[in-house]
């Protein structure tokens, strides 16, 4: 059992990380195409690289799965967090940059949290709320600890923190309903998981964008993926290795302890967006990083 929590915290620290990687290189392209475009790019690159590992592999269990009420809640997963909760964050990267809106997703284990106690299944002690306290002052350090650009506005922050927030709240949904399948009686495996999860992402994404009427401008990125290979390397890295880790991880632990390591990814990130990104930040912000995400496992206590 702790051999498997292990496992687990090893791939939620690695996802993390991964995941800090690729928000530095799909940046500058989530500003070119726009939000909707590049999820639905990344989506769709990584859904055939999953189903060409299933198609090599086992695609009887993955078909199998699909028609089990645990395979269906997979799908929803990744209806909710990888494609509208995603959709959500790279529009507030849109607007008020790489580390503040990834720092908002440190909010995912509060989600959990209170929704957990909302159902009966966890309950608010002193300890939960402290971390709670933690975690919300640590990412209100790091959203007014940065050094504002000429175009900012009030506005364009109340917007991006509104996006942020529910950024977080659909990775906390989606990471509840992931723990549950795969804790299931007939849970299926990691590779049919995670393909299950991006399946329902893509389907979720192309439906949204075809009854949006944007389906010629949102498959830009798709129509000129031979020039977009950096984009490309990054998609293979932090969304085909990177949710198949983090499907490892929701199988291996706690929901809640799951997203409190994978929300270690501001941690990664800063110093990314610092060197790559021009994104400047006073001293408080590197303060409300690491404050929030000292107040995670408060949460766990």
């Amino acid at each position: 059992m702790i051999a498997e929590g292990l496992v687990g915290a090893a791939a939620a620290l690695t996802t993390s990380a991964l995941w800090a990687g690729s928000t530095t290189v799909l940046t500058g392209a989530i500003h070119r195409f726009g939000p909707r475009a590049m999820n639905l790019f990344r989506v769709s690159v990584a859904t055939m690289l999953f189903w060409l590992a299933v198609i090599a592999t086992d695609p009887a269990a993955t078909l199998h799965a699909l028609t089990r009420s645990e395979g269906l809640l997979l799908v929803a997963s990744g209806v909710v967090g990888l494609a509208f909760g995603d959709f959500f964050l790279f529009a507030a990267i849109r607007l008020v940059g790489a580390q503040p809106a990834v720092a908002m997703n440190q909010l995912s284990p509060i989600w959990a949290a209170i929704l957990g106690a909302a159902l009966g299944t966890e309950s608010l002690g002193a300890h939960e709320l402290l971390g709670i306290a933690f975690v919300v002052g640590g990412v209100l350090l790091v959203l007014f600890g940065k050094d504002a650009s000429p175009g900012s506005a009030p506005l364009r922050l109340g917007a991006g923190l509104g996006l942020g927030l529910l950024s977080s709240l659909s990775n906390a949904l989606a990471g509840m309903l992931a723990h549950r399948a795969f804790h299931a009686g007939d849970a299926p495996s990691i590779l049919s998981g995670a393909t299950l999860r991006m399946t329902g992402a893509a389907v979720g994404l192309w439906c949204a964008t075809a009854l949006s009427q944007r389906l010629v401008v949102d498959s830009v990125p798709l129509r000129s993926v031979l020039t977009l290979r950096r984009e490309l390397t990054a998609v293979f890295f932090a969304t085909f290795v990177g949710i198949f880790l983090q499907q490892v991880a929701y199988a291996s632990m706690p929901a809640s302890l799951a997203l409190s390591i994978l929300s270690t990814t501001p941690l990664f990130l800063m110093p990314l967006a610092i060197r790559y990104l021009g994104e400047r930040y006073r001293w408080t912000a590197w303060l409300g990083t690491v404050l929030a995400t000292l107040g995670i496992p408060l949460l766990l206590v």
